[in-house]
């Protein structure tokens, strides 16, 4: 299968957009995690 320039990113213009949102849910699952850890510990 060859990438061609028909093909489409799904639901955003770039994959850098896909990036930069899969970065920040991990972040925030990071934070949100350290958080209860602190919080409950």
């Amino acid at each position: 299968m060859q990438n061609g320039p028909e093909e489409r990113v799904p639901l955003f213009r770039s994959w850098t957009a896909w990036y930069i949102i899969v970065l920040v849910a991990l972040v925030a699952m990071i934070a949100i995690l350290y958080f209860f850890t602190q919080r409950f510990s």
